[in-house]
């Protein structure tokens, strides 16, 4: 009987230890799934935090970028409103002779009158260039950079895709006013010698001779070393997710300045007659707006 029991209770002893054994390696197993897990956690988080300052850092620098570009043209809109407000002094002020030829005075009034509106289109485009960009880097910029994937972060700068494709034809366009009024301005001083001096020819001939000397120097030794940093880069790198849009997005990236500044002063009205609210229309890469009812590329689909 004694055997009896003792082969039960050695039994029961048994099963005992082989269920405690298996339990305990399920306990383990266990263990090692959720340290598995806690390092796929941290390292999901230190990926995140080291995306999240990237991003920071690329933010700061386009906002760099940014303040640059403001510089440059708030130094060209400055000197060319020195420039024409010269001119206009200069017609003001002047005292002209009785017995000055027609032809010169002619001359020296439509040349005037060119300088102070070529500086006036340059100052008004480099203005309105100057609230585009302030309007872009204050509410599109942060915008594109999140819908921009981890990797293309070192590759794409949406201000600079937004800049060529939005701004640089006005830029080009405002450069080439400045351009043309500084000539136009050499041009006047030269005819301010034979208006003011008409009586002495050797006056005329020594402020033209300057002014054409100014104007060669200009053009040979300081625009030809630096005309690089202002012309349209050629062939430039647009990325593909850019180049890869409808050709509704495409029409309204491409809109002129009139255009943007008609968007940020009306409201615009859909097809049934309502007015048209900012949570009804879609916002998409490097600051272009669709409307919600425009067939467009998903902005969220590459966003991660």
């Amino acid at each position: 009987m004694n055997a009896v029991v003792g082969a039960m209770m050695g039994s029961y002893d048994l099963q005992n230890a082989q269920r405690w054994r298996t339990e305990d390696m399920e306990h383990r197993k266990q263990e090692i799934q959720w340290r598995e897990d806690d390092v796929k956690r941290q390292h999901a988080w230190r990926l995140e935090d080291i995306e999240r300052e990237r991003r920071l850092q690329k933010l700061e620098n386009e906002r760099r970028v940014t303040d640059a570009r403001s510089e440059q043209l708030s130094a060209v809109s400055n000197l060319s409103a020195l420039l024409g407000g010269f001119a206009m002094v200069a017609n003001v002020e002047i005292n002209l002779p009785d017995d000055v030829a027609w032809s010169v005075m002619f001359l020296y009034g439509t040349v005037s009158a060119s300088v102070i509106l070529c500086m006036l289109c340059c100052m008004l485009m480099c203005t309105l260039l100057l609230l585009a960009i302030t309007r872009y880097a204050s509410l599109d910029l942060e915008n594109d950079l999140r819908l921009l994937d981890f990797e293309q972060l070192d590759v794409e700068s949406p201000f600079y895709v937004w800049w060529l494709k939005r701004c640089e034809k006005d830029w080009q366009l405002a450069y080439g006013f400045f351009r043309v009024g500084i000539f136009l301005f050499l041009w006047t001083v030269a005819l301010v010698g034979w208006v003011q001096f008409e009586r002495t020819i050797y006056a005329g001939i020594g402020m033209s001779t300057i002014s054409f000397l100014s104007f060669v120097f200009w053009q040979v030794r300081m625009e030809s070393k630096w005309r690089y940093l202002l012309e349209s880069p050629e062939g430039a790198s647009v990325p593909p997710s850019y180049q890869q849009v409808s050709d509704e997005e495409a029409r309204l990236r491409t809109r002129s300045l009139t255009e943007l500044f008609e968007r940020v002063f009306t409201t615009r009205n859909n097809t049934s007659g309502r007015t048209t609210e900012p949570d009804d229309r879609r916002t998409t890469r490097y600051g272009a707006y669709v409307p919600a009812s425009s067939p467009s590329r998903d902005p969220t689909s590459v966003a991660r």
